[in-house]
């Protein structure tokens, strides 16, 4: 590539000549061949990685500035780095949108039993779930009030009888009782 005849003809494309433009295109037509013959992206024929190409020394045209540095090298590395990211983010979808995607894997076929297990076993957790729902509503205000302290907060049974000023094994038989009553609703539900 002679580089003065490219700054030319970059000069001249910027103010408008077409022809220049055409001669710019020919200019890097070699190295948009040999980036797209060379390159495989899913879902892109050699033409469409030209037609990338041609797009951004089209971008790299518009947003050059002739004081700074060489178009060549500008236009090389944009054209290269473009290419790049093609190929980053087929390599990135090949996995959900690729050929891969049609093939039924033993990881597969383990992936598809394991979410119908989950489905059922969350279906029996929901039904548990009312069932103990259902058996909680049947309880006492205050049976419910030492379940709820001493199971889904965490506490200890001592620092429920010194909250409500009662014995410790008074506190200990009322959560048992409000225990046992849970597991019978719980049973007859059955």
């Amino acid at each position: 590539m002679n580089f003065d005849k490219i700054e030319n003809l970059v000069l001249l494309s910027k103010n408008g000549d077409e022809q220049a433009k055409e001669k710019l295109v020919q200019e890097f037509l070699p190295l948009i061949i040999n980036l797209s013959t060379r390159s495989f992206i899913n879902g892109y024929d050699p033409c469409d990685i030209q037609n990338e190409c041609y797009q951004t020394l089209f971008k790299c045209l518009a947003y050059y500035n002739l004081d700074t540095h060489r178009f060549v090298a500008y236009a090389t590395n944009a054209i290269k780095n473009t290419v790049y990211y093609l190929i980053r983010t087929s390599v990135k979808k090949s996995d959900t949108e690729g050929s891969k995607t049609l093939i039924f894997t033993d990881t597969l076929e383990n992936l598809i039993t394991c979410n119908i297990k989950g489905i059922e076993e969350g279906l029996i957790s929901k039904a548990t779930s009312e069932k103990l729902e259902f058996a909680i509503s049947n309880l006492s205000t205050q049976e419910k009030e030492i379940l709820i302290f001493v199971i889904a907060y965490k506490n200890s049974i001592k620092d429920y009888a010194k909250l409500r000023q009662m014995n410790y094994s008074t506190a200990v038989n009322k959560k048992n009782i409000a225990l046992d009553k849970l597991k019978q609703h719980m049973c007859s539900s059955c």
